[in-house]
């Protein structure tokens, strides 16, 4: 996939994630920076993960040693931090059905505050 092609495909998917944001409500301007920083990463996984199909996870050096392709960590970060962004938006399946119950995530710091205004 070329850059042009990856821009495109970051382009398509963030329109679709801010028509979604917008159509649920949950979409705010003040949101802006966060998702940039999903665009950002989204971009990089997908440049990564390219490299990767392209070179192979095990590069070998000119002296025939072996290592691990470097971009496989840029690519598993960026991961994360997409898997990060979208599961706050409720843009993955679970994310979603948690978010529509009103429950929290399990290492959110309000959970214990979340608790006691629900009587609990």
């Amino acid at each position: 996939m070329t850059d042009k092609e990856i821009n495109n495909r970051v382009a398509e998917y963030m329109a679709a994630v801010k028509t979604t944001l917008d159509e649920s409500g949950k979409g705010r301007n003040v949101d802006i920076i966060s998702l940039d920083i999903l665009s950002h990463h989204l971009k990089l996984w997908l440049q990564a993960s390219e490299c990767v199909a392209e070179m192979g996870v095990i590069l070998e050096s000119d002296r025939g040693n072996k290592s691990k392709n470097p971009a496989i960590d840029v690519a598993n970060a960026s991961l994360r931090q997409v898997l990060a962004i979208l599961q706050d938006y409720g843009l993955t399946a679970i994310s979603r059905k948690r978010l529509e119950r009103g429950e929290q995530k399990a290492d959110d710091e309000d959970a214990p505050l979340v608790e006691f205004f629900k009587g609990k």
